[in-house]
């Protein structure tokens, strides 16, 4: 094991190959199947266990074709911790930087960054940044940016960036400065709007208005969680839908902050995973 001025109490490591290890500090935990490649720097870890590749081909083997992991660069090979506390958890082919996470199972999360979770589950996450998040799912290629989340699951390759999010499910959508309570969305693009209680589907929301439809094909779902018909302001009629999109559109692109060169190399990072996946992304924000 390459240790490099760090402490390890009660640590068992089973691999040929240990992984690299440097000023950080390990208490009960259990290294497997990892190689020198895996490393562990300024961290403190305490009842962690982290495996490699050969150590989560059960679990693998037993989920979807739409989940699993693609053969591409933006799923990590390697498990990488860098100034980060964890308690109590399970690490697999993960990389952490300066995080906090308590009680969580981490399997191929491509990139977590100054990110602050317990009880949770992220599983094949593209990328977390500046994230709260508590007793919630993350999972099927997401990504969130500047998001908090409590009780909530978030998958189908949804993405998000600073919103609010509690007691919720969001498949396949994009969120934007948007503030969720006790919902459930799917297929949607939904910027700088707050909703509570309701479930909603293909539908483009913008300053608390329906502004549009993502798949003209389907109708725009808006119901109360109680089953009932829910009444939205400023919803716009079917002839005035394409209109207002395209205006919408152009503000969305006008306003957009994605262009960052990080931005960019992440945009296609999940790209290729979709292609290679044969699935389609979530509708853009400009939908």
């Amino acid at each position: 094991m390459g240790k490099s001025g760090s402490r390890t109490t009660n640590t068992t490591t089973l691999t040929n190959a240990s992984p690299t290890i440097r000023r950080s500090a390990l208490i009960e935990c259990s290294l497997s199947n990892l190689s020198p490649s895996d490393s562990i720097t300024r961290s403190a870890l305490t009842a962690v266990t982290i495996s490699g590749l050969n150590s989560i081909d059960s679990r693998t083997s037993s989920t979807s074709a739409s989940t699993a992991a693609p053969a591409c660069s933006s799923t990590p090979s390697t498990t990488s911790i860098s100034r980060s506390t964890c308690t109590t958890c399970t690490i697999t082919h993960s990389h952490l930087h300066h995080c906090i996470f308590a009680d969580c199972n981490l399997a191929n999360v491509s990139s977590s960054k100054f990110v602050q979770a317990d009880h949770c589950t992220l599983e094949n996450v593209i990328s977390l940044r500046r994230c709260t998040i508590r007793d919630s799912i993350i999972d099927e290629w997401s990504w969130m940016t500047r998001c908090e989340v409590r009780a909530s699951r978030i998958g189908g390759g949804s993405a998000l960036r600073r919103s609010i999010i509690s007691d919720c499910r969001v498949t396949g959508s994009r969120l934007k400065k948007a503030r969720l309570v006790n919902c459930e969305v799917e297929g949607c693009v939904i910027v700088n709007t707050e909703l509570k209680g309701v479930v909603l589907k293909n539908g483009v929301w913008k300053n608390g208005g329906l502004v549009g439809r993502v798949d003209q094909s389907q109708d725009v779902v808006v119901v109360s969680r109680d089953g009932k018909d829910k009444k939205t302001d400023n919803a716009v009629g079917a002839k005035g839908i394409v209109a207002e999109k395209r205006t919408t559109e152009r503000e969305l692109i006008e306003s957009s902050d994605d262009g960052a060169e990080t931005e960019d190399r992440e945009r296609n990072g999940r790209r290729q995973i979709w292609e290679l996946q044969g699935t389609e992304p979530p509708p853009p924000y400009t939908a």
